[in-house]
């Protein structure tokens, strides 16, 4: 009702006046596109008869040029004819010639327009020199090379014209002659072939332009001109308006009724020492006056055209367009069913014609049309008394059948054959939250996840919906709107009889509860309930079938078994809850720190494992380091204190180290006892061959040596002082760490400190050093004393936590000057883990204290580090002073070192300087400070300042 209302509130146009618009329209742009292109082939023809006529002045000037040329040149053979003009060149007499010439002077200025002569001898000498030439100076060298005959441009106050030619005189040798012309009369021999008005103009400086002639917008001059009071004036206003580009193409000028076309063109050739150029002033009245008659014309004729054909279309339209709109008016009457009324209407329509159109068809078709509505119509009314009756049945058995399904506690749906939703219950939508309408129309599939058994149960429910099974069972969840899922047991079957739309039947039941009980009891039959880890069954069962992928595939993996020292001190000292809570800190730090690969179990106690797969030796050492590292952060708090982790680590591979089970977990479990026997917080990779008795032995005896020496407060400090070169005096002290064995003879520092690193000791050796270091310092302050000393931590040390803490903790204990107070690190041990060296560096700094970058050089990427880590000294590496009096190469990387410390405002120190000459080298460089030998060994306190206490042993004893 709405749209009938509408199409009648519409305006109506008529077919023959919208033909009539549209053909007119298009008749418009057609005529107005050809009316375009005319105008636009006239004024290209208009540029091109324009490009043309420039193109034949300039060639007429060109060939008045060289008739100018010849001319004067034909005059120079003349020349030596006038009596007595001869004798005179070859006597070199210039006055005889100038007599000789002077009667025939006037008629050559008038017959050839010559201004000037200039007659050179063989030896350059000028003979003759009559009027003001102004000679090209290339003109004539170019002459002397080839000595052929030449013409040139020269612009000065106006143009003019030379040629040189040879003057060659028997006996007398080669000479030339210089012959000048004003451009004058050429100007005007070419303005009468080609009756255009013609300016002769001299570019000049804008200061230098005269002022009665000039073209100011254009720093030009005009010379001469064949119409000087018609042409100047436009020309002037033309500069003031244009560029000379514009001019160059071409400009259009209108004055009163007359066209006329101006055009730049340079004089060729006329650029010494200023730049000719020709104004050529055309009339183009009649060429525009012709052309704006032909675009009149072709106006008329396109308007009229397109009148005569705007009527023949009007006249043929307009018949049968009456007839249609006639027919239009009849034909919505179709839906009143005034058929009889219909058919009188299309009756008085028809003709009695011999020949018919698509107004007749239509007519004939309608009248077709009001007969077969009518019969359909009396069909309908029968038919719909019927399917009334009908549809008041089936109403009442769908309202019985849904009340059944919506009482039913169990999720019902329908299916088509393509698996989309065609019904659902009441409790379907209660399940799974979404609205009726929500799920009508969808696949069934949208509610189930994605999952590998999905494509297989398409493919099941599609055989149910053709008929190649009768009914399916099966289990899966159920997406829920709130994205949640629930599990349910489905069961399918086909409907019977059923219709299109409802071709299987669904039936869920929820069994969420029973699934989370089975998963809750197989997560614990493999799971560590203390911290979620797998526990030691499935260590086992994943152990043994990575053992049998990697020999089946040739490929490699590792376990690593975790033993945390000294747990058993967590639980007694502050309870079983902080050990549990311990535990479970370090299995999150083994999940964070794990591959998506890698397995962890909880084997019991404070014994953990790891299965990391596709690895070999290298990358299970790189895995068990790290570990090692992540590990030793892990701390809890107990009673009143903090405990702190740390691990021993046992690493085995398979299948070289095992290839059952059994096998591979005896070994790892030896490696991590030979982990543990070398000290706190460390890793072993197992190893058949390490089981050789003196190297067993060597190392027990070191770590044995050092935990006696930390037992015992055995550690000895010694002091070596470093030179300032340039000032020759003692500027610090390195202090350095000595240990002798029961007889009090020294032992070997290197090993004490590498088996102390392996263990893991270092860093209570190194805090044990700085004690001794501030205690001496504080001593040295209370008598007066200033000594500045550094003081070497280890790379390890720098993995403390507490580092900064402990140091810190001791430097307000002895309360001492801490700008004296430098700590050294080694470079290969600070780019271990830049990043965290470098902000413990940091931290540390604040408190005063400096750092030095010792062995500088030996690791990589030198120059980066002194960039990224806060150090005050770098300490060049021995290696690159020893030979320096010898290896030129040694002697540039040092000078390379100072030049970049200076850059980054840095202090050098040289270590391992052994003479005399070395500390000159190091002088010559520029190296701040001097270490070795040659400056002092190291030696103990008493040595150094022994000498300033009256009674040392009681001043320490009394401390």
């Amino acid at each position: 009702m709405t749209d009938h209302t509408s199409d009648h509130s519409k305006r109506f146009i008529s077919l023959k006046w919208r033909a009539l618009a549209l053909t007119s329209a298009l008749l418009v742009i057609v005529f107005t596109i050809f009316m375009m292109a005319s105008r636009y082939s006239s004024q290209l023809q208009l540029r091109e008869l324009g490009k043309d006529r420039t193109h034949r002045y300039v060639e007429q000037l060109e060939a008045l040029l060289e008739r100018q040329v010849l001319r004067m040149q034909s005059i120079s053979g003349v020349l030596v004819q006038f009596e007595g003009v001869e004798s005179a060149i070859r006597a070199g007499q210039s006055d005889a010639i100038i007599k000789r010439i002077q009667p025939f002077w006037s008629r050559l200025q008038d017959e050839s327009s010559i201004n000037s002569v200039v007659i050179f001898s063989p030896s350059d000498d000028v003979l003759l020199w009559q009027g003001d030439p102004r000679i090209p100076p290339d003109m004539v060298e170019k002459f002397r090379s080839d000595w052929k005959s030449r013409s040139a441009l020269s612009c000065f106050d106006t143009c003019e014209v030379y040629t040189v030619v040879p003057l060659e005189l028997e006996g007398w040798g080669k000479g030339m002659v210089v012959f000048g012309a004003y451009m004058d009369q050429v100007i005007q021999r070419l303005h009468a072939l080609s009756k255009a008005d013609i300016s002769l103009a001299v570019r000049r400086n804008q200061g230098a332009v005269d002022k009665a002639n000039n073209l100011s917008g254009w720093g030009s001059d005009v010379v001469y001109a064949t119409n000087q009071s018609g042409s100047l004036g436009m020309l002037q206003q033309l500069a003031r308006q244009h560029s000379r580009a514009e001019v160059f193409n071409g400009i259009l000028v209108q004055q009163k009724n007359r066209f006329f076309e101006v055009v730049l063109r340079p004089l060729r050739g006329a650029v010494f020492p200023r730049q000719g150029e020709l104004y050529i002033v055309s009339d183009v009245t009649a060429e525009m006056m012709q052309h704006q008659n032909l675009q009149r014309n072709g106006l008329v004729f396109g308007v009229v055209g397109l009148i005569f054909a705007e009527l023949v279309l009007l006249t043929t339209l307009w018949g049968p367009l009456n007839r249609l709109r006639a027919m239009a008016s009849v034909l919505p009457m179709l839906a009143t069913q005034k058929f009889t009324h219909i058919r009188q209407e299309l009756t008085a329509l028809h003709r009695d014609i011999p020949f018919s159109d698509e107004s007749d068809v239509l007519n004939s078709s309608a009248m077709r049309l009001s007969h077969l509505l009518e019969e359909l119509q009396s069909e309908l009314h029968s038919r719909a008394e019927e399917l009334e009756k009908k549809t008041v049945d089936l109403e009442a058995e769908k309202h019985f059948v849904q009340g059944i399904l919506d009482t039913a506690h169990a999720l019902i749906l329908t299916q088509d054959r393509t698996g989309t939703i065609a019904m659902v219950n009441h409790h379907c939508s209660w399940i799974t939250g979404y609205d009726t309408g929500e799920l009508v129309g969808k696949s069934f599939f949208w509610l189930l996840p994605q999952s590998e058994q999905l494509p297989d149960l398409q493919f099941q429910i599609n055989e149910l919906a053709n008929g190649f099974r009768n009914e399916l069972h099966h289990e899966s969840a159920v997406v829920r709107k709130d994205g949640t899922t629930m599990h349910m047991a489905w069961y399918h079957s086909l409907l019977p009889n059923s219709k299109e739309g409802h071709q299987i039947l669904s039936i869920a039941l929820d069994i969420s509860e029973r699934k989370e009980a089975e998963e809750r009891l197989g997560w614990l039959a493999s799971h560590d309930t203390l911290t979620g880890l797998f526990n030691r069954r499935r260590f086992g069962e994943e152990l043994q079938k990575s053992i049998s992928h990697a020999k089946r595939y040739d490929r490699s993996g590792a376990i690593l078994f975790f033993d945390l020292d000294q747990f058993k001190d967590v639980n007694d000292t502050s309870g079983h809850k902080v050990g549990d809570d311990l535990l479970r800190r370090v299995s999150e730090r083994l999940r964070i720190e794990a591959r998506d690969s890698d397995l962890i179990f909880r084997l019991g106690g404070d014994e953990f494992a790891m299965l990391v797969r596709e690895v070999d030796m290298e990358g299970a050492a790189k895995v068990a380091a790290r570990l090692c590292d992540a590990l030793n952060g892990v701390e809890v708090m107990g009673s009143n204190r903090v405990h702190r982790v740390s691990s021993s680590i046992g690493v085995a591979l398979f299948p070289d180290h095992g290839e059952y089970v059994d096998d591979l977990v005896a070994n790892a479990d030896i490696a991590m006892y030979q982990a543990k026997a070398s000290g706190r917080n460390g890793w072993h990779i197992y190893s058949p061959e390490e089981q050789d008795r003196e190297r067993t032995h060597e190392r027990v005896y070191w770590n044995e040596k050092v935990k006696e020496a930390l037992s015992t407060d055995s550690l000895n400090v010694a002091f070596q002082p470093i030179q300032n070169i340039a000032e020759q005096r003692l500027s610090h002290f390195e202090a350095l760490l000595r240990v002798s064995d029961e007889e009090g003879k020294p032992l070997p520092t290197f090993k004490f400190i590498q088996s102390a690193e392996t263990s893991g000791l270092i860093q209570e050796v190194d805090l044990r050093i700085v004690d001794k270091v501030l205690e001496y310092k504080q001593k040295l302050e209370r008598q007066g004393i200033a000594a500045v000393f550094a003081i070497n931590l280890s790379g390890i040390s720098f993995r403390n936590p507490n580092l900064y803490d402990e140091i810190s903790r001791k430097l307000k204990h002895y309360n001492v000057n801490t700008e004296e107070i430098i700590f050294e690190i080694t470079e290969t041990s600070a780019v271990e883990d830049a990043v965290s060296t470098a902000e413990k560096m940091r931290d540390i700094k604040k408190l005063g204290c400096k750092f030095a970058l010792d062995d500088f050089g030996v690791g990589f990427s030198s120059l980066y580090h002194i960039k990224q880590l806060p150090i005050d000294l770098v300490k060049i590496d021995g290696s690159f002073i020893r030979h320096l009096v010898t290896e030129a190469e040694d002697r540039a990387l040092v000078k390379a070192v100072v030049e970049v410390a200076k850059v980054f405002g840095l202090v050098t120190v040289a270590e391992f300087v052994e003479n005399q000459e070395i500390l000159d080298i190091l002088k010559e460089l520029g190296v701040d400070y001097a270490q070795g030998y040659h400056i002092s060994k190291p030696e103990p306190f008493d040595s150094v300042w022994g000498d300033q206490f009256q009674s040392d042993e009681e001043t320490i004893s009394s401390e």
